[in-house]
């Protein structure tokens, strides 16, 4: 599927060819983003996104240009995965419905298996 803000930008900065000199990247860099409906390295998402913008494309994003704008680009076809809760699952593979995060250090039984 087309990421629609990605052709857009590329279309405002006249066309592959165009926007590979001014991003300084190669035309099959272009290509694969192209192919991929999403710019995958977020420093080119950015310095795509100024140079649209600056071309006149307002509403061109980042985020759009990432392919994480919500809606038919993004990556839930605008739903939000799982209700929108994060759930994680435990080394036994049970889901958890705590917040997790790998900053918190494990309990001391955990430790001790």
């Amino acid at each position: 599927m087309a990421n629609k803000a990605l052709e857009r930008a590329i279309a405002v900065l006249g066309g592959p060819t165009e926007t590979s000199h001014v991003l300084r990247v190669s035309y099959w860099t272009i290509r694969e983003w192209r192919k991929a409906a999403r710019v995958r390295d977020s420093r080119m998402a950015v310095l795509l996104a100024e140079a649209a913008q600056a071309a006149g494309a307002k509403d061109i994003t980042v985020r759009a240009l990432s392919g994480l704008e919500n809606g038919a680009n993004g990556p839930t076809g605008g739903q939000s995965v799982n209700g929108g809760k994060i759930t994680a699952t435990s080394s036994d593979s049970a889901p958890t419905d705590g917040a997790f995060s790998p900053l918190v250090p494990a309990p001391a039984e955990a430790l001790a298996a």
